[in-house]
């Protein structure tokens, strides 16, 4: 039986935010230390090591280039991200488990505020641990990576796991079919508009990321300082509008809708 609830916000004798995200930050950490360790992070290494050990890399610089940044950077860290932010929010609502959240003082902003900081760290976790496995792959295979590259790399890791992060909280609040939202968005934008080079190129995150890393030589890229401020602005307003819907929306506890 599902349970439908309009949420409003309740400030009166609210916690502190520290407070809410101490709770949010134990009940994802209760959640991971849950899990098997095999199942849900040695496995999860040593397949990415071995696909691109095995299959992906060729023994020179290029290769592991296109690899980590093409393929891990712009794909299929978005994805992670759209995942982990989305499914943090609607595995809540999902399992009944967000009514004990909203009988708390706590107002719904920090709540969603909470599980975007949460989200933002646990994607990182795994963005780091899967950068450990393909750069390891990389130098046993004998592709010589760049360790001039790393600095950019680190950054535009950052800055895609914040923005990205935000945007699938924002796409969770929205609907319980987010991944399908998010993965049409970026089959039509990242993709589709990515692919064109110009005023449209310069629609895409994918665009800003590259310039913070450094990626691209051609003098159409966006610069470093562009792809921070965009970024940082993208996230401020999806978190913001995240934190709206969330906040005024019904939701049915046990569904995901």
């Amino acid at each position: 039986m599902s349970l439908t609830l309009s949420i409003k916000g309740n400030s009166e004798h609210s916690v502190p935010f520290f407070g809410t995200l101490r709770g949010i930050l134990f009940l994802i950490w209760s959640q991971a230390a849950g899990k098997s360790f095999l199942k849900a992070y040695l496995l999860p290494f040593v397949s990415v090591f071995a696909v691109t050990f095995l299959l992906a890399l060729e023994p020179n610089q290029e290769s592991f280039e296109g690899w980590i940044v093409d393929l891990f950077l712009l794909i299929a860290l978005p994805l992670i991200a759209l995942s982990v932010s989305g499914g943090l929010l609607r595995d809540e609502i999902k399992d009944a488990t967000l009514e004990y959240l909203w009988t708390r003082p706590v107002s719904r902003f920090r709540l969603i505020l909470g599980f975007y900081i949460g989200a933002v760290i646990k994607t990182l976790f795994y963005g780091i641990l899967f950068v450990v496995a393909i750069w390891t792959a990389g130098i046993l295979k004998g592709s010589s990576p760049d360790i001039g590259m790393l600095p950019g790399f680190i950054a535009a890791l950052l800055f895609s796991t914040i923005t990205y992060c935000a945007g699938g909280l924002f796409l969770a609040a929205l609907t319980g079919k987010f991944m399908v939202a998010g993965i049409g968005y970026g089959v039509a934008i990242e993709v589709g508009f990515g692919r064109i080079s110009g005023n449209l190129s310069a629609l895409t995150i994918k665009h800003y990321i590259v310039g913070i890393g450094g990626f691209s030589d051609t003098m159409t890229g966006a610069t470093a300082w562009q792809g921070y401020l965009v970024c940082s602005i993208l996230s401020l307003l999806f978190v913001l509008a995240a934190g709206l819907l969330f906040s005024v929306k019904a939701y049915n506890l046990g569904s995901e809708e």
